[in-house]
């Protein structure tokens, strides 16, 4: 009898793990429509290729996730294969870098950048496209800079708006926190513009600008020349209207319409009025003159960046013997450049400097249309201060220089790939070019003279500083966009 009992027990334990190796292997759900783990898997390693697949493979996806139990292994997430790939051609920080392919549905998809969700960037401008043919498409992307809030680029299909995105690499993004954050502007020109008629255009334009920085928390805003019209004091009492509502400092070097308030005191009265009196303890160095200075802000102590202003004393273009600033003001420049020259430097100088060929339209700020137009005020070629000007920034290759003057705006880089921004293979220290806050300048292929934008655009930067790279956003205030395709980085350390 107990052997008995013994045999019976052996065949319902044989029975009972018979049982749990079929389940183990088999179905999720005993209901017809599941998917079983194994079809999944399957399922999951071929490539989408077309819509209709796309459309089949999310709906049992869901399926499955509705039929789930209480099992650890049921509730597993199993993801289905991506139609958008980035293949990486290099890893540089801040830089983007792959072959960007895309498996799905014909037609022609825009790329832009996105945050976690997949959800394209507010304000970013599409950085490329992808023409997909016969469920396949690619594209090549070199030394794209990427924003500082991108984590993910997506593909929107420009007919019917059907998007895929794709996770960028952590190897790529700059992941650590900005240092500070700073806005650049230039040739405000108070009291030139009132072509809406509805009174001084160059205030509205302004404070909009303002206005956007603050919404950006920036930490201050510098401005590279040119704030009046001809240096009236009307136009300063509206800049210190203007700026009177800020929390930050605002600072300026003097543009060619500037120069004039110099000789008279209006310059030193209303403009950086607390870097000369000894209050501002983040002015660190000053010059006799009473006109350039350095400022250190407070946000970049850990960093130990600077910020030198050089005003323009001089409008003087298109002669031989034209200078822009004295020789004791260069001097001044080399000895603060040879000062911090372990440091990063931004420099700011209201008129650009030629082309390392010494062309006024080869340099950045500046441009030649097909027509043989050029900005007609250029540093003059040739003349022994732009020569030395910049002869300091072959020296300390550490200094990150912006100037204005020109106007043009961000998108007349179509004419000379050094507009907004070069060093000149590294023969230089880094130029930039900043478009006017009020009249942004536009010329045509064939135009013989530029366009003015006024009340139409409004252009500028914004300045992410970090430990060891500068990301350089450019804006265009009255559209609200940002321009991902002329975004630059500079790689500090």
């Amino acid at each position: 009898m107990k052997k008995r009992f013994t045999v019976i027990l052996l065949a319902l334990m044989m029975l009972f793990s018979s049982c749990n190796t079929e389940n183990s292997g088999g179905s999720v759900d005993s209901s017809s429509d599941a998917v079983s783990y194994e079809d999944t898997a399957t399922e999951n390693e071929t490539t989408t290729v077309d819509a209709t697949t796309t459309e089949t493979t999310n709906t049992e996806t869901t399926d499955t996730s509705a039929n789930e139990t209480t099992s650890e292994e049921t509730s597993t997430e199993i993801e289905k294969p991506s139609e958008l790939n980035l293949i990486y051609t290099s890893l540089s920080k801040g830089k983007l870098n792959a072959t960007v392919i895309l498996d799905c549905e014909d037609g022609v998809y825009e790329l832009f950048y996105a945050d976690i969700t997949g959800a394209k960037l507010e304000k970013y401008t599409r950085f490329d496209e992808i023409t997909v043919e016969n469920g396949a498409g690619s594209v090549d992307i070199s030394d794209l800079v990427i924003p500082p809030n991108a984590v993910k680029i997506v593909a929107v299909n420009k007919e019917n708006a059907t998007q895929y995105s794709a996770k960028i690499s952590s190897d790529v993004l700059i992941n650590e926190e900005q240092a500070y954050i700073f806005g650049v502007l230039s040739d405000v020109h108070f009291g030139r513009y009132n072509i809406s008629g509805t009174g001084d255009d160059a205030i509205g334009a302004f404070d909009n600008a303002l206005d956007h920085f603050d919404g950006l928390g920036v930490d201050f805003v510098a401005i590279a020349g040119d704030i009046t019209s001809e240096g009236e004091e009307e136009s300063f009492v509206k800049y210190n209207e203007a700026i009177s509502t800020r929390d930050y400092e605002i600072f300026s070097c003097t543009g060619n319409h500037d120069v004039t308030a110099i000789d008279n005191g209006l310059w030193q009265q209303y403009m950086n009025k607390d870097a000369f009196d000894g209050t501002n303890a983040q002015i660190i160095d000053v010059a006799s003159n009473g006109l350039d200075f350095v400022f250190a802000p407070d946000e970049a102590n850990e960093t130990g960046d600077v910020f030198i202003f050089l005003s323009q004393i001089r409008w003087s273009y298109n002669s031989p013997t034209s200078t822009l600033l004295s020789f004791s003001q260069i001097n001044w420049l080399k000895s603060m450049a040879e000062k911090y020259k372990d440091k990063t430097v931004y420099l700011f100088f209201h008129t650009f400097l030629c082309g390392p060929d010494g062309e006024g339209h080869t340099g950045v700020g500046n441009i030649m249309n097909p027509a043989g137009y050029e900005y007609d005020l250029p540093y003059t070629s040739g003349c022994g201060d732009e020569k030395l000007f910049r002869s300091i920034l072959k020296d300390y290759k550490n200094i990150i220089f912006f100037s204005g003057h020109s106007h043009w705006m961000f998108e007349m880089e179509k004419y000379n790939e050094n507009t907004n921004f070069s060093n000149f293979d590294g023969e230089y220290g880094y130029m930039v070019h900043v478009p006017s806050v009020t009249e942004p300048r536009y010329i045509g292929d064939e135009d013989t003279y530029r366009i003015s934008k006024n009340t139409e655009n409004s252009q500028g930067w914004i300045i992410y500083a970090y430990d060891e790279y500068t990301l350089l956003v450019p804006v265009d205030f009255v559209t609200e966009t940002y321009y991902t395709e002329y975004m630059e980085i500079i790689y500090t350390e």
